[in-house]
């Protein structure tokens, strides 16, 4: 039995666990054992949580802080558990040398990139406040905007880490080829280190007795630096007059839920629905024609994957190459990041044309078969 501790920060539900934990699933019946390490297990997860990994620890200190303090405490957290392996999920440890300490002789160190290369850089240079307060808005600008502008500070703070944990690991593991070449180039000396590993597709099974209606759906967490629901809302606002017989459908939770539903409010949107948090996703998408993104943020952009899965068109901006990189050669719309009217005029196009949905729909199962479990699944089991 070979065990493996996986360290995710915060095991929140999202994308970056369910791959997470479709890889587990995959890779236990090969004679692998999983521990997880986490700072919380939200309750909605913990059923699934409990099933997948043998023990689950609560670190009591905030795993994201990147600090030799953090590595020190996880260090003393993982040596108990002689681990095969160190699988360290989405955040980036400042001391990996004392990590590979706690585990085994021999044992392997993976990094696992979730996200664009260098995503806190843009996390940094977004304004998380109320547009409202103009001061905070002012401090922010000068102290966080105009420093990236104009010394690139983030920038540089993030490439060295991403330098260092190149160094330190036996293996980074990006989303696409695109952002194994971008850190290659960072790092040339442990260019051999760095591979790209595309997410598995989640499981599911195909229903043909739901017909399509005409509605919209956005399904992921409700919050603003990276998914930027908030344009979703602003673009539908701006065509559904146009298209009186569609709804737009949201579902998920998070910190911008409120703020969503009064926006909602304030421009007299009857026909969009929060659905809240669900448990089995599938239901939306099997009725859902579009499925839209409108993310500033995002790495590779699961809920894409399963728009397709489930023969619905999707739509997205290109604001990473990973996206860009599922929707090519006609398998969605991308729309030049952060242009609003250009997103407006594309998505009434597709919500026009049943013609324009079903050619990009035909255009799905090559690229998903890819994308199966079972291939994944085998890359995983050679990185470990």
């Amino acid at each position: 039995m070979k065990r493996v501790v996986a360290v995710i920060p915060n095991y929140l539900g999202g994308g970056a666990e369910t791959v997470t934990d479709a890889i587990v699933a995959g890779l236990k019946p090969e004679g692998y054992e999983f521990v997880l390490v986490t700072e919380q297990v939200v309750e909605k997860c913990r059923e699934r949580v409990n099933a997948l990994y043998s023990k689950i620890i609560i670190a009591d200190f905030e795993l994201a802080r990147y600090s030799s303090d953090t590595s020190r405490r996880l260090a003393r957290i993982i040596e108990p558990l002689r681990a095969d392996t160190l699988w360290m999920i989405g955040d980036e440890f400042a001391d990996i040398d004392l990590l590979r300490s706690a585990i085994n002789p021999g044992g392997k160190v993976v990094y696992h990139l979730h996200s664009i290369p260098f995503f806190q850089v843009g996390l940094k240079d977004t304004f998380h406040g109320n547009p409202a307060d103009r001061a905070a808005y002012a401090k922010w600008f000068m102290l966080k905007h105009m420093r990236e502008k104009l010394f690139k500070s983030y920038a540089r703070r993030y490439a060295r880490r991403a330098r260092l944990t190149a160094a330190g690991v036996d293996t980074y593991v990006t989303l696409c080829d695109a952002y194994a070449e971008t850190l290659r180039r960072l790092a040339p000396d442990h260019a051999a280190k760095i591979v790209a590993v595309h997410n598995p597709a989640p499981p599911f099974t195909a229903r043909h007795d739901i017909p399509k209606r005409r509605e919209l759906l956005y399904v992921g967490r409700l919050s603003h630096a990276d998914k930027r629901v908030d344009r979703l809302i602003d673009i539908f606002a701006g065509i559904t007059d146009a298209h009186p017989g569609w709804k737009l459908k949201i579902v998920g939770d998070g910190p911008e839920r409120a703020n969503l539903e009064r926006r909602t409010r304030e421009l007299g949107l009857e026909r969009i629905e929060f659905c809240g948090f669900s448990a089995n996703p599938a239901e939306h998408f099997e009725s859902a024609s579009i499925v839209c993104m409108t993310s500033a943020l995002e790495g590779w952009g699961m809920v894409l994957v399963e728009a397709m899965q489930h023969g619905a068109a999707p739509i997205a901006f290109g604001c990473s190459e990973g996206v860009r990189t599922l929707l090519a050669e006609g398998r969605g719309i991308i729309v030049n990041p952060d242009d609003l009217p250009e997103y407006m005029n594309r998505l009434s196009q597709l919500m026009a044309s049943p013609d324009l949905r079903a050619e990009i729909t035909s255009t799905h199962a090559p690229f998903l078969a890819g994308l199966s479990a079972d291939k994944i699944i085998e890359q995983w089991k050679r990185l470990l």
